[in-house]
């Protein structure tokens, strides 16, 4: 379900052109299991159309001496947004520095920021961050987030570059020691006073970029205790959006597999049975039925436990 100027005529969806000042937005058309963890990967593509100059505002890098022109560097913006959210089907957050996804409510975002942007409190113009305020209004700005890295290659590029996030409602004490993983101080806030220790029902969300064998970003999460979830369910999609600066946000490619199990589930708050024939199966009208956005289920099958696989990974042509 597509929202702003996001767009699906190519072999590929477009959450926004090459143009300033626009706002885009894509959501799956059914709520997707999160609660019970979840594993997503997606090929994007950040570039300028090829008959563009770099563009932007000019920042100045350097004073030379002697009178000569100053050095300008120029760099495209502003990036993209892999959200979870209960707004609803139709959300489109602010446009700009704000991705598209602030503004919205009751989410969890993990931008992917190619601009940077101080009165946010951007660490720099390149960089990857999972920010959330619960179930209240979401916010742009790092005050906001749980962990950000500055560790990842240049995404507006223009080449492919591969995102994989993972979500696992159960915390492995080996993964905190892994050298990716952060903790801002904005987690206290989402944790007291519903728990008083790690063991509090945190998960662990990890991203990888490129072919990266290790994650470049794990941060504790509990979905089910700090968003408002439909019997542990949400819209996930990607937002985008451009200010002064701009650049095609372009996905080439998008699976998206849910990861359940009764166990973790419970322990992650979610008060409910998980089974695979509670899902919703999207009817052949609804546009993410479409194969390009074919939705990929991993159920733990049965009461026995016994896993089962419903459909088969697709991919964008």
């Amino acid at each position: 379900h597509m929202q702003g100027i996001t767009n699906h005529t190519q072999n590929w969806l477009r959450l926004t052109s090459s143009r300033p000042g626009v706002v885009g937005s894509a959501w799956y058309e059914t709520k997707q299991l999160v609660i019970g963890g979840f594993s997503t990967e997606l090929y994007v593509r950040l570039k300028t159309d090829d008959d563009q100059m770099i563009p932007g505002p000019c920042k100045l890098v350097s004073h030379p001496k002697g009178g000569e022109d100053k050095q300008c560097s120029r760099r495209a913006g502003n990036g993209f947004a892999f959200v979870i959210q209960n707004t609803g089907l139709n959300a489109l957050g602010n446009g700009g520095a704000d991705m598209g996804y602030a503004g919205l409510m009751n989410g969890l975002a993990i931008e992917f920021d190619t601009w940077y942007d101080p009165h946010l409190q951007d660490p720099y113009e390149n960089h990857l961050a999972v920010l959330t305020r619960g179930k209240e209004e979401m916010w742009a700005t790092h005050t906001a987030n749980i962990g950000n890295t500055i560790e990842i290659p240049d995404l507006c590029d223009g080449e492919q570059h591969l995102i994989k996030i993972e979500y696992d409602p159960e915390m492995h004490p080996a993964r905190i020691q892994h050298p990716s993983f952060k903790a801002a101080a904005h987690l206290a806030q989402l944790v007291y006073p519903t728990g008083s220790y790690w063991k509090s029902g945190l998960g662990l969300l990890r991203i990888w970029v490129d072919d990266a064998i290790e994650p470049v970003l794990t941060v504790p999460c509990n979905l089910g205790s700090w968003l408002g979830l439909d019997a542990g369910r949400a819209y996930v999609g990607l937002t985008a959006s451009t200010g002064a600066s701009y650049q095609n946000h372009d996905v080439m490619s998008w699976i998206f597999l849910e990861e359940k199990s009764e166990t973790l589930s419970t322990q992650a708050r979610a008060g409910v049975l998980v089974r695979g024939d509670y899902d919703a199966v999207p009817h052949p009208n609804e546009r993410w039925a479409d194969p390009a956005f074919a939705r990929t289920h991993n159920y733990p099958g049965d009461a026995t436990g016994q896993p089962s696989m419903d459909g088969e990974p697709n991919l964008f042509a």
